[in-house]
């Protein structure tokens, strides 16, 4: 079976790397995916005291990125989504502690960050509000970017269906605009699409960043006159605040 499939696979890609058995490939991929979801994990908890510190935490990692050796760049954001990181670690932590009968402290503590990264982002919304001496309940926001990976449609998973539930459950009035979703439902309320990223952020006391598509004209987000949470490191400007 080994060899059949490295003879199919060579036909299409460049090389085929062959372990040494069917559970070494599996757990090439969990190990692959709870990598990505620890280091996402360690990135969006210093994403969180460098705000309080007023620390540039995208520049530090900018600069910490030009070492040729040692590190691997990640980024804050707000959450994790998809079909493999939120769950594959989450699979593999609960082998570990069914099979062996401890569980996988760094895979646990990872998820509790990541998870809650939308509640981290609606606080972050209600703290700009209110610098506006507004209240989130009745205010009207604005999400951009609304899948789990910039410039596809899959919605798998997308932390920003945490993020409007949040919201709404603190009585704020929600919309959305991205190019790729042009119908949004959660939990059986359809949440109203803006006809236009200009026209949303026109009717909008702040506006938050979730997805940064390479459709959307940063010039155009930062010369708005409403105040933006860009939870991507994607735009500057006056309106901006860097979540």
């Amino acid at each position: 079976c080994q060899e059949q499939a490295v003879d199919f696979y060579r036909q299409i890609v460049d090389e085929v790397v062959v372990a040494s058995g069917i559970k070494e490939a599996d757990m090439t991929k969990l190990l692959e995916n709870t990598y990505r979801h620890i280091n996402i994990a360690l990135v969006n908890e210093m994403a969180q005291f460098c705000s309080e510190l007023g620390i540039a935490r995208w520049d530090a990692i900018r600069c910490a990125s030009t070492k040729p050796f040692g590190f691997s760049a990640f980024y804050p954001g707000p959450g994790v989504g998809g079909h493999c990181i939120p769950f594959d670690p989450t699979y593999l932590s609960h082998r570990e502690e069914s099979s062996l009968g401890y569980s996988f402290r760094v895979v646990e503590l990872a998820q509790e960050i990541n998870d809650g990264m939308p509640g981290y982002v609606a606080r972050r919304l209600q703290d700009i509000l209110n610098d506006q001496e507004k209240s989130i309940r009745g205010s009207n926001i604005m999400l951009m970017g609304v899948t789990y990976k910039a410039d596809i449609a899959d919605q798998r998973e997308s932390p920003a269906v945490d993020i409007v539930r949040i919201l709404l459950e603190a009585g704020a009035n929600v919309s959305y605009f991205d190019p790729y979703v042009h119908t949004w439902e959660i939990d059986g309320v359809n949440i109203f699409r803006q006809q236009s990223i200009q026209h949303g952020l026109e009717g909008s006391h702040v506006s938050v960043l979730v997805q940064d598509h390479a459709i959307f004209d940063g010039d155009l987000l930062a010369s708005s006159s409403t105040p933006i949470l860009d939870t991507r490191g994607f735009l500057t400007g006056p309106n901006i605040i860097r979540m």
